[in-house]
């Protein structure tokens, strides 16, 4: 049994018994998987586009679903209760006192573009003390509050919590029947010697996932795009990044673009200058000379090349220097990367849900794929 516990533990990535996270402790959700390394996910999810200008691309985001789209009741509709946690894996803070002023910091958004809030919701933290009782320590509730992310820091300075084993949580509570009332969480940094003010971070980073080297999609046939491909292709290579740094500061990006017998790659000549505190879009003209030479999944890849990029420093703000993501061109039709940010709710008999698709030329339809979720109760 030990075995194969061990064996579990190694190929999860999940710490050992005795083992703790150390400070400082910095996550922006950047990775297309909330590490559990790191993390205990109780029915949040990580995604990208249901938040509105986040510090840095990915979050994470609570609402009435667990964590594979079902929700936490489906026998009243309006049941509202406990929903979505997300608690951290043990921290070492034996070494911490009170005086080396040991924050934890993050940026939280209400609805975004899913449904807001409440005034009877709300997300709330809670740390563990060395008794191992849970004490909550910031609340925020719904209702008529701004729908931008603000900063929140949380001084982690009792001794009850200067301890090896220290572990803090969201949670969240709102309507369990569906994708409602969301909060939307980002940029996690817990670290010593911080203060209340304002924060800056060296880092530039991502805030958008890059526009599609298609005009309108994310998956074309074919057949389609070979015969028009123009028609297709996007004028411009688009980013959206931020810089978190208080100064000017700069970055320059690359473009790859991947698949069957196709290795392209395009480099600006200029960096870019970014104010500081500041979110800018950057857009470049597309190569001339990039083609697709035959049907396959394309990998379409951004790096940008930042201060950080190139200087080791813990934590690592440089993990979100990179985005990935996925082109098909094959025999199917799409707009987005498969991930709902949205839905449709028919709550009629007869009802109908239309999604128009431009296409060039004549075309045959083979079948319609889409998610459905359980029905609820009217």
């Amino acid at each position: 049994m030990r075995k194969w516990l061990l064996v579990f533990l190694l190929s999860t990535s999940i710490p050992l018994w005795g083992q703790h996270l150390t400070l400082p402790f910095f996550d922006d959700f950047s990775s297309p998987k909330i590490d559990p390394s790191r993390w205990i996910v109780g029915g949040v999810e990580r995604t990208e586009g249901k938040a509105i200008l986040p510090p840095s691309l990915g979050v994470v985001t609570f609402d009435g679903r667990t964590a594979q789209g079902q929700p936490y009741r489906s026998d009243r509709v309006d049941a509202v209760g406990p929903t979505d946690t997300l608690t951290s894996r043990s921290f070492a803070l034996s070494q911490f006192s009170p005086q080396d002023s040991v924050f934890l910091r993050f940026f939280v958004q209400p609805n975004g573009l899913g449904e807001a809030p409440d005034p009877e919701d709300s997300l709330w933290v809670e740390v563990k003390n060395d008794a191992g009782n849970w004490q909550s320590i910031w609340r925020i509730q719904g209702g008529d509050i701004p729908s931008t992310f603000v900063p929140v820091s949380l001084p982690i300075t009792q001794r009850s919590w200067l301890y090896d084993g220290f572990q803090f949580r969201f949670r969240a509570s709102g309507r369990q029947s569906g994708p409602f009332d969301a909060w939307h969480v980002d940029y996690l940094f817990m670290h010593a010697r911080g203060t209340s003010g304002a924060q800056f971070f060296p880092d530039i980073a991502f805030v958008e996932t890059p526009k599609s080297l298609l005009k309108e999609f994310r998956g074309v046939p074919f057949r389609s795009f070979q015969r028009n491909p123009n028609r297709f292709w996007a004028d411009s290579l688009q980013i959206s990044v931020r810089n978190l740094r208080q100064f000017l500061s700069f970055t320059q990006a690359t473009f790859e673009l991947e698949g069957p017998n196709t290795q392209l790659r395009f480099t600006p000549p200029d960096f870019q200058n970014i104010p500081g505190n500041r979110l800018v879009q950057l857009r470049f003209p597309r190569p001339s000379t990039w083609v697709i030479p035959q049907p396959g999944r394309y990998t379409y890849r951004v790096l940008l090349d930042t201060p950080e990029s190139n200087v080791l420093t813990q934590p690592d703000f440089s993990v979100n220097d990179s985005h990935a993501q996925t082109l098909s061109i094959q025999d199917t039709w799409h707009y987005d990367d498969g991930s709902a940010e949205g839905g449709a709710d028919i709550d009629r008999r007869l009802g109908q849900v239309a999604q128009l698709f431009k296409i060039d030329g004549s075309d045959t339809l083979g079948g319609v794929q889409s998610p459905f979720l359980p029905p609820l109760p009217l």
